[in-house]
């Protein structure tokens, strides 16, 4: 259907999409801080 609506011209408007961000959830939202103390842990061990 989809096809022949864009053949004919639908007069639909098109559903805006949600702005996704993928990625792990848990490094999306960390401070500055965090990352800072995991690489200094990296360094020490």
């Amino acid at each position: 259907m989809r096809l022949i609506d864009r053949l004919l011209g639908s007069s639909e408007e098109e559903t805006p999409q949600p702005n996704i961000r993928f990625g792990r959830y848990s490094d999306s939202y960390k401070e500055i801080v965090n990352f800072e103390n995991w690489d200094d842990a990296l360094r020490k061990f």
